[in-house]
């Protein structure tokens, strides 16, 4: 009963991430009976390829029925009836069903067409590329054959008119069927690139710098189909008077059915610190947090693992990356750093670095070197692993003593603070600070700080970016007086954040590391 359960739900995901993420509307055209009837276009105005020697074009079709001519899906050309070197770009169907790309460049020309034909009353992704050379045509992302051409596209009117769903110019070469995500490029796509995003919407097309137009058809009402890319060419259905023909008409708005779902989204989250030398901190574990996409998925790490979540102890900093597959081939990469400290030191490097806060004045810190069992206890009172050179916040000492008990730390800051309080050297170094424990933190983290200067201080925790993500305090204070506040941080996503302390003028920033 339970494997039925898990099966049964399973099977709704999947079909309610298929359906919400598919295309909303697509454009039917409508060829209609006889002479003046068959006027159904989508006209685009403004389009300049006369110096291109690279193009995509694609869309999905579905082709309701053959006609006696050529059945346009795109085509940009100057005037009436120009010669066929003249029409820069002309995607067509012809009348026994194949696919045909045909390139001018002013003099010549050339006509690629597929070796199969379009199935009927199925939706088909229908693609042809040129590099500047090499013509390509494509059925559902697949090869279909190639022709030959060089020179730049031949446009006159360069800025003239692109019909869909029917050539106006001479005689009207109607489509009968539907189309969908219309993509016009000025670079050749790869045939890896077309099969990867042609059941997909673009995300951020806006931000695709070698598109020259694309319609999604997902307004579905009025006369304008817009453009999605960064250009803006909009498109105008119907409404467009031609001497030879009349005026156009619109095409239908309908429901779309082409099979579009969302390609899987990847995110590894921030970078990473680990301790090489301190085993309980020498570790990260790497999850792949995965949105979108269709379930199951299947994980590839960088590192040959192919589970969901990883533990990496890398002895130096390394970029860890995945790639993500999920159940329509659609694959999403992320990567992450995990950078490393080397805290070994002592002989035979069997000790831990430790930035150690004074437990007689908080403004004093210094790198000292003890034994792993030590480490724990100083994290809690607030220390830090690692030296404090790293954390830039250091009392310089002749030599970095070692210990091998609390209780030697105790002594050897009771009788640093006794010889040296008192010294000027010294007593100029006192200033504001601020001090964290535990660090790092899975939880509640304690703040000590005290400040220089009478009047308004502020605490605040901000990440990477250097943006606020919590005020923690923010009163007037004394010189001299040790305040108190709490960093509750179940809240926060894991990773490296900056507590920073404002006092008059005076501004210090301390690290604090969020672990899960």
């Amino acid at each position: 009963m339970k494997k039925f359960n898990y099966l049964f739900w399973t099977f709704l995901i999947v079909l309610f991430s298929l359906s919400v993420s598919a295309q909303n509307y697509a454009l039917s055209f409508y060829p209609g009976t006889g002479l003046g009837i068959n006027k159904n276009t989508f006209t685009v105005y403004g389009i300049d390829v006369s110096s291109n020697t690279k193009l995509t074009v694609e869309a999905w079709c579905n082709l309701e029925s053959l006609l006696p001519g050529n059945m346009n899906i795109v085509i940009k050309e100057n005037t009436d009836c120009m010669s066929s070197a003249d029409i820069a770009y002309w995607m067509y169907i012809n009348s026994t069903g194949y696919l045909v790309f045909h390139l001018g460049n002013g003099t010549s020309f050339t006509q690629v067409t597929t070796t199969n034909p379009i199935p009927l009353d199925e939706w088909h992704h229908l693609s042809g590329t040129w590099d500047g050379s090499t013509i390509r045509v494509y059925i559902d992302g697949i090869e279909e054959a190639t022709g030959s051409l060089s020179g730049s596209l031949d446009v006159v009117n360069d800025a003239g008119e692109m019909n869909i769903g029917n050539r106006w110019h001479c005689y009207r070469q109607p489509y009968d069927g539907i189309i969908d995500e219309l993509r016009i490029w000025d670079v050749d796509r790869s045939e890896q690139e077309i099969l990867d995003n042609m059941h997909r919407e673009l995300p951020n097309p806006s931000l695709e710098t070698n598109l020259i137009a694309y319609y999604k058809f997902n307004q579905g009402s009025g006369t304008t189909a817009y453009d999605s890319g960064p250009n803006g060419y909009d498109g105008q259905l119907g409404g467009v008077y031609y001497e030879c023909c009349g005026t156009s008409t619109a095409p239908e708005w309908i429901t779309s059915t082409v099979p579009l779902f969302n390609c899987p989204v990847v995110d590894l989250g921030d970078d990473q610190m680990v301790y090489y030398g301190y085993n309980p901190m020498a570790c990260a574990t790497l999850t792949a947090d995965v949105y979108d996409g269709t379930p199951p998925y299947t994980y590839l790490w960088s590192n040959g693992e192919t589970t969901e979540s990883i533990d990496v102890c890398p002895e130096v900093s390394t970029i860890y990356s995945v790639t993500v597959t999920d159940a329509n081939q659609c694959s999403a990469t992320d990567d992450v750093l995990v950078d490393v400290m080397d805290v070994r030191c002592g002989w035979m490097n069997n000790k831990v670095l430790v930035c150690h806060t004074s437990f007689w004045n908080p403004n004093i810190q210094y790198t000292i070197c003890v034994r792993k069992w030590v480490v724990p206890w100083l994290l809690y009172f607030g220390d830090q692993i690692g030296s404090c050179d790293w954390y830039k916040n250091s009392t310089v000492l002749d030599e970095m003593p070692e210990f091998e008990s609390v209780e030697e730390i105790k002594i050897f800051d009771q009788e640093f603070y006794e010889e040296n309080f008192k010294s000027d050297d010294l007593i100029s170094t006192i200033q504001t600070a601020i001090n964290i424990y535990p660090n790092p933190t899975a939880g509640i983290a304690k703040i000590d700080f005290e400040v220089s200067d009478q009047g308004q201080t502020t605490v605040e925790l901000i990440n990477i970016q250097g943006q606020i993500v919590k005020q923690l305090y923010n009163k007037v204070t004394e010189p001299g007086t040790k305040y108190s506040v709490e960093l509750n941080a179940f809240d926060l996503d894991k990773g490296i954040y900056f507590l920073r302390l404002i006092n008059g003028s005076e501004i210090i920033q301390e690290k604090i590391s969020i672990i899960r």
